[in-house]
């Protein structure tokens, strides 16, 4: 089931619109940072459970003018949110004195959407400098969670009908074997025991993948659609993030999933049902 919610929701992303290119981004960053800003940072990353995002940062002097950053993204088509703005203090260390002060910061914040893609701007000011930030991602389609859905029905039928299968090839292997020499005997009950030691490590080594993918499906399933669509294949890639500490390291999930799926393979195929030796016996008559 929860390989087949995978594949669901790698399709389901096909669906989604694509992200800004490298001009778009700067473009959008330009337009929510205003004149006079400087960019510092720029990234492609979703999080370890989301789909793809870009960000972008910028320092100014002065302030941020989040209502003129939202005016300049409406005039370009975008239908911009209401911004929401708030203030606090922070306690710094002066540079000159070396003595602890007390520094009001101001911050704002809005969303805007177009075309299938959102986009979170966000800013802080004290000090007589700002920073400011663009998020962009691109917004869940009606056809993601019906596909993730989906997939996991499917995976779940193909799941059952591969573990049947197996069952049976395996519980048809002794009858082969009553009538089989001792020797073959011997070496039949020996693969059968290798393929089920096999199988036990296929389990282990599949369990901690299989553990990633259920985490996602509540997330997955919860969302609203306002902010970075969580995946379920998302807990395949790098730096997945997992409720015990530390974080596994890169590319321990898609090794184990490999590992997991070659060792299952070897396993059937040692399972495989002996050749009846009264088969054998008729034919040479």
């Amino acid at each position: 089931m929860r390989w087949g919610a995978a594949a669901g929701s790698w399709a389901g992303t096909l669906t989604f619109a694509g992200l800004p290119d490298e001009a778009g981004l700067t473009a959008i960053a330009e337009q929510v940072s205003g004149p006079g800003a400087t960019e510092y940072a720029r990234s492609r990353d979703g999080g370890p459970l989301q789909g793809d995002a870009l960000t972008a940062g910028s320092r100014m002097p002065g302030a941020w003018d989040a209502e003129q950053a939202a005016h300049r993204l409406a005039a370009d088509g975008w239908r911009v949110g209401p911004v929401t703005s708030g203030r606090g203090t922070l306690t710094a260390v002066d540079a000159d004195s070396g003595r602890p002060r007390t520094v009001e910061v101001h911050g704002a914040q809005f969303r805007a959407e177009r075309d299938g893609v959102q986009v979170y701007a966000y800013g802080s000011w004290a000090g007589g400098h700002a920073d400011a930030g663009v998020s962009v991602w691109p917004r869940m389609t009606p056809a993601f969670k019906p596909l993730v859905a989906a997939g996991g029905l499917l995976g779940l039928i193909a799941g059952w009908l591969i573990a049947a299968a197996l069952i049976d090839r395996i519980a048809k292997a002794p009858a082969g074997l009553r009538r089989a020499p001792a020797g073959r005997h011997w070496a039949a009950a020996g693969l059968r025991w290798a393929a089920g030691l096999l199988t036990g490590v296929a389990v282990l080594l599949l369990a901690m993948p299989a553990s990633a993918l259920y985490l996602t499906l509540p997330r997955t399933f919860a969302q609203s659609g306002d902010g970075p669509v969580s995946t379920v294949h998302s807990a395949l890639g790098i730096g997945i993030y997992l409720p015990f500490r530390p974080p596994a390291p890169e590319g321990l999930i898609l090794a184990l999933t490999a590992g997991g799926l070659l060792v299952g393979a070897v396993a059937v195929m040692l399972a495989a049902p002996a050749r009846p030796a009264g088969r054998a016996e008729h034919t040479a008559a």
